[in-house]
């Protein structure tokens, strides 16, 4: 049996594994005298009927195709790259060109391709197994995407399919969106602000993201009710969000607005799996961002998207150091870009095998969690999991002990311990001929001292596409000696207030009677300027 990652999805980067040989594609793909193609998906091992989503890409190239995604039992929306699917199977039209279809089910079961020549005809039967990677409810952690940009009934229906156990539909986006839907729902919510579908399902309703240009955004989630706001500046709403009983999420660390939300804004989450991660291609950009250079190793990106995923995690790494305890989370903005609800998850863990939103959104807040869009990352330092601190005197020396467990669907590139912003020792995986999918990593050992306040943390990377990564991070493990703050590095401080700077510039231009806000937001980088290594 093929392995599933390896000789498939790995086949987009060094060959076309599966085709038949010489079946050269000589222009696009054609539906005319195709084949149907009937699925029914089930669960390797129990035999459940499963949900999920499928993608169709063409020949060797492994461009999308997304034109022909209709069929029975799929549903598409508006910038849609998959199609989704539920527990009664589906047919699609098959293109007259050898192709693959990609059967896929949220993070925790290993996708199964389908490659087909071009020649078929008639209507094609098959039942495909779909094997879980790992059943993480079983072990008290529990799956969001806290960016979904679908009204509350297409993102109940999409959650249920990809399982992912909370979701917080965007039902304000600079104004009110999904406005009858919305009605619909709110008359369930027993709290006036969620929904359960099921045992395993909890949908939020009243989450707000404030977007404009030149400033990015900046989500509130599971509020009391909406308000009304504006921005630039971002200080206030975070204040109200707030006070509306919402979370605040200053979502991507590149976004012009990030180092004021955590700063003036109090935000403590952070979006380090963002939505530039899409398959099979990466948004290896900056968009409304800044660019690499308000960076603080600038100088060291390179130009392809991992230099884009280690820019944003330096970001977020430059706030860690100053003393902000943001949790890890990942968002997908799926309706806006072309991946499926539930890419990009956060992982939170309760430790319980029962679903309660009070207690999954108090270990949110408290950090415990990790990011995804690929590996299932989980790490204990001195015993302890994401989000926790560690009290130690002055002037002792304390060696922690760090367990990290990597499992992945991909090949895995290597994981890495951080150490205050530094890799501290790195884990690259055996090279092993013809293995298969899980990919495992296991690593137990004391590389560092710790000597004074600050934190470690762990990132995994793995092989997706020639144009992406996979990446999985966790919040931090927080060491704190006495009364001493964290100090940043000098570089970092510096980024930060690089940013802080365009925006004084933009203030004094486009709106000043905002600069005031700029300027406090420069005073307390300086105070965190003055303790730097």
């Amino acid at each position: 049996m093929l392995s599933p990652i390896l000789r498939i999805r790995a086949s987009l980067i060094f060959s076309a594994i599966g085709l038949v040989a010489g079946m050269a594609l000589a222009g696009p793909a054609h539906f005319a005298r195709a084949a149907t193609v009937a699925i029914t998906v089930v669960d390797a091992d129990t035999g459940r009927a499963l949900g999920g989503h499928i993608y169709l890409t063409q020949g060797t190239t492994g461009k999308r195709l997304v034109e022909n995604l209709t069929g029975r039992g799929l549903w598409r929306g508006p910038r849609c790259d998959y199609a989704s699917f539920g527990p009664e199977g589906f047919s699609v039209a098959l293109p007259d060109s050898p192709c693959r279809l990609w059967i896929e089910r949220g993070r925790e079961y290993i996708p199964v391709v389908q490659t087909f020549t071009g020649r078929e005809t008639d209507a094609i039967k098959r039942t495909v197994r779909l094997r879980r990677l790992i059943d993480m409810n079983a072990q008290g952690w529990w799956s969001s995407d806290l960016h979904i940009h679908r009204g509350p009934t297409v993102t109940a229906e999409q959650m249920v399919r990809e399982d992912v156990n909370v979701a917080f539909p965007l039902t304000w986006w600079n104004r009110p969106q999904f406005v009858d839907d919305l009605a619909r729902w709110l008359p369930r919510a027993k709290d006036g602000r969620s929904v359960r579908l099921d045992a395993t399902h909890i949908l939020s309703l009243i989450n707000m993201e404030f977007e404009e240009h030149p400033h990015g955004a900046v989500f509130f989630l599971h509020l009391k009710r909406f308000f009304e706001g504006k921005v630039p500046p971002v200080e206030q709403i975070c204040l109200d969000a707030v006070k509306n009983g919402g979370i605040v999420n200053a979502a991507k660390p590149l976004w012009k607005c990030s180092v004021e939300t955590v700063i003036l804004g109090g935000a403590r989450m952070m979006e380090v799996v963002n939505n530039h991660y899409l398959w099979p291609a990466a948004l290896n950009a900056e968009a409304w961002g800044f660019p690499r250079n308000f960076a603080p190793k600038w100088r060291t990106y390179v130009p392809e998207f991992i230099g884009y995923a280690r820019y944003n995690c330096d970001i977020y790494y430059a706030l860690l150091n100053c003393g902000y305890r943001l949790t890890a989370v990942g968002g997908t903005a799926d309706g806006v870009l072309g991946s499926h609800v539930g890419y990009n998850r956060t992982y939170v863990y309760t430790g319980e095998k029962n679903l309660d939103l009070d207690r999954w959104l108090a270990a949110l807040k408290a950090g415990h969690t990790f990011a995804t869009n690929g590996p299932m990352l989980f790490a204990k330092i001195h015993d302890r999991m994401p989000g926790h601190e560690v009290r130690l005197e002055p002037g002792r020396t304390l060696r922690p002990k760090i367990i990290v467990d990597v499992l992945s669907p991909d090949p895995i590139d290597r994981f890495e311990i951080i150490h205050n912003g530094r890799v501290v020792d790195t884990v690259l995986p055996p090279h092993v001929a013809n293995s298969k999918a899980p990919y495992k990593l296991a690593y137990a050992k004391t590389p560092i001292e710790i000597t004074e306040s600050g934190w470690i943390a762990v990132r995994a990377f793995s092989r997706v596409t020639p144009d992406n990564v996979g990446l999985a991070h966790t919040t931090p493990v927080w060491f704190q000696v006495g009364d001493e703050p964290v100090r940043p590095t000098r570089a970092e401080v510096d980024a930060l207030i690089k940013r802080v700077d365009w925006w004084i510039d933009w203030a004094r231009e486009k709106q000043p009677a905002s600069g005031s806000v700029y300027q406090r937001l420069k005073e307390t980088l300086l105070e965190h300027h003055r303790r730097t290594r």
